[in-house]
């Protein structure tokens, strides 16, 4: 479904004797439909960088995004918000300052790219389904983002994200800003969501154990170029690069384990540990 080839992105340096910033550098990688690729890095890598390009949000410097054989990087971003692949990809960001409107409640917050779409009668009615959808109660739709906990701000995020039903999300660092428990709330629900809707993922988080839950593969990034990629229990497991091996060096002390199709992640920490129930509870 997604084929990116040799994309690049060099910004403008600022000042008098700045030099030219290479944020990605030659990455490629393809996306099947279906499927959940993990996105990892330090801080400054380039994946988030890379997420905005796919999604049109920024240009190319080089390079083709081929999204069901067409480049979509040849269009640039203020065309491509008109073309209908636009509504089959879309991005869902760990700032909800990006997801979310202050001065727009929930409902107008998943209502506005309903109204773009030609021939939709009942918004108010697909509203309340998407509400429905990711578990948001509706007596929240008429909340502004300041009244609604880190959570419930995240379902409108992933709602909004899902009213034009997409076959591909972009997800960066969806569960970062959150605590332990509404996280594992968070993936359960996205695990959902891809398997009822056979959604396509982009996962960009610094979370390997999020990717090692949620991720068939994974790409390891570092100073805007792929330094690993494979499949995740392979990667994660036994990385290959050096900078792989101190990558997951430097993972806490995590068990993960699938059970009967659930998801239970287990966060040992020095006096308790913490579970997350799998999808199913």
């Amino acid at each position: 479904m997604l084929k990116v080839s040799a994309l690049s992105k060099v910004f403008d340096g600022r000042g008098w004797k700045a030099q030219p910033v290479i944020a990605v550098d030659g990455i490629s990688f393809d996306l099947a439909k279906g499927e959940s690729l993990g996105i990892v890095g330090e801080s400054g890598s380039g994946k988030s960088t890379l997420g905005r390009m796919i999604s049109r949000l920024i240009q190319p410097t080089k390079g083709k995004i081929l999204f069901d054989g067409e480049d979509i990087a040849a269009i640039p971003p203020a065309a491509f918000v008109r073309r209908p692949q636009r509504g089959r990809i879309q991005h869902v960001f760990q700032d909800t300052a990006e997801n979310l409107t202050p001065h727009m409640t929930a409902f107008a917050a998943i209502a506005d790219p309903l109204r773009r779409l030609v021939g939709l009668k009942d918004v108010t009615g697909r509203v309340c389904e998407l509400a429905d959808s990711v578990s948001l109660s509706r007596d929240l739709l008429e909340r502004y983002p300041h009244q609604l906990s880190g959570g419930q701000q995240a379902r409108v995020g992933i709602a909004r994200g899902l009213a034009s039903e997409p076959d591909l999300l972009i997800l960066d660092e969806p569960t970062a800003a959150l605590d332990v428990s509404v996280q594992a709330a968070i993936l359960k629900l996205l695990h959902r969501l891809r398997i009822d809707l056979g959604l396509s993922y982009l996962l960009i988080t610094h979370d390997i154990e999020v990717v090692r839950l949620m991720c068939e593969r994974v790409i390891i990034m570092r100073n805007g170029q792929l330094v690993e990629a494979g499949p995740v229990r392979t990667v994660l497991a036994a990385p290959q690069s050096e900078y792989g091996r101190a990558l997951m060096a430097a993972v806490p002390r995590l068990e993960t384990s699938h059970l009967d199709g659930q998801i239970d992640l287990r966060r040992r920490q020095s006096a308790a540990s913490r579970i997350m129930p799998g999808p199913s509870s």
